[in-house]
């Protein structure tokens, strides 16, 4: 760590090699949203996700971005099943929202209809997708046992 800032520091010089790059902002927003979310730092990640959506609101894979992030870490589930819904009126094959939607069926406990979701983004996946994979063992697993139903 730098004496002089820590890790702010290193905060502020990868954002200035992003600009000098010509990364968009929502973009630099987006991975550091990822950093800080990996770092375990959900408050500043979800920060940085809200900027990217509200930096291009127009891009569904912002609403994605941040339904999955609300979604998986169960911070507003709710809101995020509104935002993966926004994002699967632009693109309903789209195997990576439908696997959200899924997901989030399933911290709803709605194991039947999620498992319908993971099925269906299984189906239309183009290459392996561990956390698809994931996401459907357990809907699996809540749909036999009768216990888990609600």
């Amino acid at each position: 760590m730098c004496k002089t800032g820590g890790k702010n520091e290193y905060i502020e010089k990868y954002k200035s090699i992003q600009i000098e790059n010509s990364i968009p902002e929502a973009n630099i927003a987006s991975n550091l949203a990822r950093i800080y979310s990996e770092a375990g730092n959900l408050d500043k990640a979800e920060e940085y996700y809200r900027k990217a959506l509200t930096l291009e609101p127009e891009k569904p894979g912002r609403y994605s971005r941040l339904a999955y992030f609300l979604i998986d870490n169960e911070r507003n589930i709710d809101e995020g099943m509104e935002l993966i819904n926004r994002a699967l009126e632009s693109q309903p094959d789209n195997y990576i929202y439908l696997d959200t939607k899924g997901w989030g069926l399933f911290k709803q406990g709605k194991y039947i209809e999620a498992l319908k979701f993971l099925v269906k983004a299984d189906s239309l996946k183009p290459i392996y997708f561990y956390e698809l994979d994931l996401h459907l063992e357990e809907a699996k697993k809540a749909v036999a046992n009768p216990k888990s139903e609600h």
